[in-house]
């Protein structure tokens, strides 16, 4: 009888950790499926959206603007796809945590677990690892914020602050910029206070001329503004000018020049290109015109040690006041001797010998090839 019972005590225990055991597969195969269909809904329901909404915005192409509005246009819809399907791929990893979550729940219930208590120590944990990782969730917030409000994507020239270069990926934890010398940034999202976008929808050149005093100042700006619609109008890829160059005028006055400066708007990212192409255009339109660009020029003087400077360079006198070759020659023997040092102005003790060499050394070379011969 003892062994029936302890037969059937058995069965039952088998059979209610057979039902737990059943419910707690039920449950992680309900949570797997349900993260699967998470998986493949969202992104396809967010592809959808898109299509539907670029279809819409296809059909009015041509009544909203030119061919010129039409690439802002169309970067438009690629950073609005790629910044919808980033944040697609976030929904799918939030919303897979919490499924997760709430299966594992459900499977400590059927094991009887309290859970009130484990709560409670998650919380707990969670306020450290939280203190801890602070660092980590300031850049996982920083970077979806980032995403949400399309500061920037990749392809983009940004100033970051610690360094400016293309955005080669974006993820919510670090942002990764390439400079112009090739190398590759990695900044944390939680650090970047803030943004400089080059590439935002379109870019400007900003190009300031300098011109000499003399110059008209009228014609060296319409040449300035020729030499960019000529850059405009060579429809190079690289270079593309979507309006009309904007001349401000007169930008300053330097010690030499008067600067002018110009406004080009380009395509995003080829402000660098169209500037270097419109400064040789304007070069050479300034040469056929003859349009000076001033430069800084230098005047080098050579003078032998020990001779003395000419007296127009101590009278203060320009080069142009100096005497001709034939006042030189005229006077070249008082020149020499107005160079030799008087007796008067010997010191008492020196030595006459040395003072003779030194007129020897100070005399003009003409008196002594003249004493030579």
């Amino acid at each position: 009888m003892t062994d029936e019972v302890l037969t059937d005590e058995n069965l039952s225990l088998v059979a209610d950790i057979g039902v737990v055991a059943l419910r707690i597969v039920l449950i992680l195969v309900a949570t797997a499926v349900l993260v699967a269909i998470v998986k493949r809904w969202v992104p396809r329901t967010v592809d959808r959206i898109i299509a539907s909404r670029e279809e819409d915005e296809s059909n009015f192409d041509e009544i909203r603007g030119s061919q010129e509005n039409y690439v802002a246009r169309q970067l438009s819809r690629e950073r609005a796809r790629q910044r919808a399907r980033t944040l697609a791929v976030v929904a799918v990893s939030v919303l897979s945590i919490v499924v997760w979550f709430i299966g594992i729940l459900l499977v400590l219930g059927e094991l009887e677990v309290e859970l009130a208590p484990l709560l409670a120590g998650a919380g707990v944990a969670g306020v450290a690892i939280g203190f801890g990782a602070q660092q980590i969730i300031r850049d996982l917030l920083a970077g979806f914020f980032i995403v949400l409000e399309d500061q920037y994507g990749v392809g983009d020239i940004v100033d970051l602050g610690p360094a400016i270069g293309e955005v080669e990926r974006i993820t919510l934890r670090f942002t990764r910029l390439r400079d112009l010398e090739g190398r590759a940034w990695y900044i944390p999202n939680g650090e970047i206070t803030r943004v400089g976008n080059y590439s935002k929808l379109w870019s400007r050149a900003v190009l300031d001329v300098g011109i000499a005093y003399e110059n008209d100042i009228e014609r060296a700006g319409q040449a300035m503004v020729a030499a960019a619609n000529a850059v405009r109008e060579a429809a190079d890829d690289e270079a593309t000018i979507i309006e009309e160059p904007k001349l401000l005028g007169v930008e300053e006055f330097g010690p030499s020049s008067v600067v002018l400066r110009m406004l080009v708007k380009t395509e995003p990212g080829e402000q660098w290109v169209v500037g270097r192409k419109v400064r040789a255009e304007i070069k050479r339109r300034f040469n056929e015109e003859g349009i000076e660009i001033p430069f800084s020029q230098h005047d080098i003087r050579i003078r032998s040690e020990g001779v003395p400077a000419p007296e127009w360079v101590v009278s203060g006198r320009g080069e142009s006041d100096q005497p001709g070759a034939d006042e030189v020659s005229s006077t070249g023997s008082d020149h020499g001797d107005s160079r030799r040092p008087s007796q008067d102005d010997r010191a008492e003790g020196d030595d006459p010998d040395q003072t003779d060499r030194d007129q020897t050394d100070q005399a003009d070379p003409a008196e002594a090839t003249e004493s030579g011969r």
